[in-house]
């Protein structure tokens, strides 16, 4: 996914621009801004001051000095790179300043820049878009390395490199090696490339980061070039970078790298190795393959760990905040740890046969797992109060097969429920629910396959699901999933606004505007998360009242609070009340800062007052995690503080390819049990 990148303005005064011309004199660099001269205050990003309602409309600029007040500038469509461009083709132009305004001129369209105000003009000389230089920030910019974590450099020495040399202002120079070396690993680092306005193309800022001082990923001044395998962010002779984000020279980037070796059987080469780069907070290489050892790279291919290599190139670029998480192997857990798997199918990895499902979790160190029985309209058992669905009646009762083979095993077992969601119920079922009045309602009126919330009867029919597993199966837990609104559009049906109304004591004025955008937005949203919680109480209550011992939890968005703005899901309050006796945040990314992040922040919302299980997206939409990301991602989760961890999904495929290799590093433990009871 990618990160929006914070954008300053940025109020200084603008002189120079222009494009390229023969060198003045190529050596000339700077490296303290302030000494960089009016060409480099004119150099920039620009981007629409007041963006139009369509994105089309809006332009971004990348304005590159070139030395004596020349310059060149690069248009985008629809915002900067990485930012809003639609990767459409750039107009480009020639420019030169004079008494403090730079000027330019294509077919197309003119341009001025003065004082930090960039003005694209028609053909006619009319004004179509006015721009304001800005300064953009990686979102990874200072981020602080994890308790797990190598830091190599944090401005206090350059001990932990070989060549190492440090400024006087604390930052580390080019041609440094580290001592320690690495194998899989997580790398931040921070860079800053000169300002060499005669300089062109390798001469302008080069350096490069090698993992393992085998494989490069550039540096390089690219600013606002097209983005090429030599450029900044691109991978010598193997791939471009997908967009080029490199900033202004005398700008702090960030690198944020995952890195997995190449495997190596018998001495020969098996699989090579893959990284995902993120450069200034956005992704430009995912999952990408490197077949083969940079040739510049001061280490060739092998199955040995190798060091982090900085690049000297005859160019000051200096660095700042280097830490590396290795992932080589897991750390010991503790024998009180949740060790669950999602089962979305609710068949089991192998349909039929739960006894082969059961017995590989337990081979593998697993001792729960949560598979999806119910829907808003569908059971996977002899269910009294739902549709029966095809799987049970192919395969028989799941819940009671699931138990019995569970039991045998030791593996706990928590039934989920996709609440609300009708998706999969019978259309007959979905009709009559819709006839009644049932059914949800978006802001602008459009029909939802969603059972609302608020209505009453809906209420009963969730909870009468829920309380008819605990009554006839002898599971451990019941697992609330789908527990909320499918976004901040929903529910607005003529049935809300009565209960709204009702329960509020005031009538509304102009509905729905006035509860979606208006003055009683907020007073909506939260009468919205008490129709979620109230179910998520009572389903907690009632169920201890006929098993005391079983257990309730929830499968949740991981980013709070912004999930309970837009799905009211307010759940570190439904810890608080004590209707959860264990959590499990859905933290679906392959980004392990974004993880990192997620983690930290449940870890403070739920304080230890129940376990926190997180949820790791193996084979999420979109995702596709080897099993060595996988093990990296429970790695963060155990130094983060969190009690286990939760893997979507099990299913066939990754019964062979995921759950035996995770097996052989959690089963150091191998009687764990999960700390919030008995499994």
């Amino acid at each position: 996914m990618l990160r929006k990148i914070c954008l300053l303005l940025i109020s200084t005064a603008m002189l120079d621009m222009c494009v390229p011309t023969l060198a003045a004199d190529p050596n000339l660099t700077y490296t303290d801004p302030a000494a960089a001269g009016p060409d480099f205050q004119t150099q920039g990003e620009y981007v629409s001051e007041h963006q139009p309602k369509e994105g089309k409309n809006t332009r971004g600029a990348q304005i590159i000095a070139l030395g004596d007040g020349k310059f060149h500038a690069v248009v985008y469509q629809g915002g900067l790179p990485g930012a809003g461009w639609d990767k459409s083709k750039t107009i480009q132009a020639e420019g030169q300043s004079a008494d403090g305004v730079a000027t330019f001129a294509t077919k197309d369209l003119t341009a001025k820049i003065q004082r930090g105000v960039m003005t694209l003009h028609d053909t006619e000389g009319k004004t179509t878009h006015t721009l304001k230089k800005i300064l953009r920030k990686s979102p990874t910019l200072a981020a602080k390395p994890p308790a797990e974590a190598v830091v190599l450099f944090d401005g206090t020495t350059a001990k932990a490199f070989d060549g190492g040399r440090m400024t006087d202002d604390g930052l580390l120079m080019e041609g440094s090696t580290s001592k320690r070396k690495f194998r899989d690993f997580t790398l931040h680092m921070e860079f800053r490339t000169p300002f060499k306005p005669f300089a062109r193309g390798q001469h302008r800022g080069n350096s490069g980061f090698y993992a393992q001082g085998r494989y490069e990923v550039q540096i390089l001044d690219s600013f606002g070039l097209e983005g090429v395998d030599n450029e900044c962010g691109g991978i010598y002779k193997v791939a471009c970078p997908s967009v080029n984000m490199c900033l202004p020279p005398l700008s702090w980037q960030t690198y944020d790298v995952d890195f997995t070796a190449a495997r190596f059987k018998d001495g020969k080469k098996v699989k090579n190795a893959t990284m995902t780069v993120r450069h200034n907070g956005v992704e430009i290489h995912k999952n990408l393959e490197v077949p083969f050892a940079t040739t510049a790279a001061p280490v060739g291919e092998g199955v040995k760990p190798g060091p982090i290599y900085l690049q000297k190139h005859g160019n000051p670029v200096r660095f700042r905040n280097i830490w590396v998480i290795p992932r080589d192997s897991v750390p010991k857990s503790s024998k009180r740890e949740g060790r669950a798997v999602w089962n979305h199918s609710g068949a089991g990895a192998y349909p039929g046969d739960w006894e082969r499902s059961m017995k590989l979790l337990a081979d593998n160190g697993f001792n729960m797992i949560l598979p999806n029985m119910l829907w808003g309209g569908l059971a996977h058992y002899a269910s009294d109060v739902l549709p029966r669905s095809n799987a049970f009646r192919k395969y028989g009762d799941q819940i009671e097969r699931c138990c019995a083979a569970g039991r045998k095993h030791g593996i706990g077992v928590h039934v989920w429920k996709v609440h609300f969601n009708l998706c999969t119920a019978p259309k007959d079922f979905v009709e009559k629910l819709r006839q009644e009045g049932r059914t949800q309602l978006t802001v602008d009126g459009k029909p939802s396959n969603w059972l609302c919330p608020s209505h009453p009867d809906n209420q009963k029919l969730e909870l009468k699901s829920m309380l008819e597993v605990a009554r006839k199966y002898p599971v451990d837990g019941l697992h609330l999933d789908y527990i909320r609104y499918p976004g901040r559009k929903a529910c607005y049906c003529d049935g809300c606004r009565r209960r709204f109304e009702a329960q509020s004591g005031r009538k509304v004025s102009d509905w729905p505007n006035e509860c979606f955008s208006g003055k009683r937005k907020e007073e909506y949203n939260d009468w919205r998360c008490r129709q979620i919680t109230s179910l998520v109480e009572r389903i907690s209550r009632e169920a201890k009242k006929i098993r005391p011992e079983i257990k309730i939890s929830a499968a949740v968005f991981g980013s709070y609070p912004d999930c309970r703005r837009s799905i009211a899901q307010d759940w570190p309050e439904w810890i608080k009340e004590g209707h959860l006796d264990f959590i499990c945040p859905m933290d679906y990314t392959t980004d392990d800062a974004v993880f990192t992040s997620l983690v930290r922040n449940q870890t403070k919302l739920v304080d230890g007052r129940v376990p926190l299980y997180v949820g790791i997206g193996a084979t999420a939409t979109g995702i596709a995690m080897t099993s060595d990301r996988v093990k990296g991602q429970i790695h963060l989760a155990r130094s983060l503080g969190a009690n286990g961890f939760t893997i979507f999904n099990f299913s066939p495929k990754t019964a062979s390819t995921l759950i035996p290799h995770l097996g052989l590093n959690t089963a150091e433990a191998p009687n764990a049990a999960p700390p919030h009871g008995k499994p």
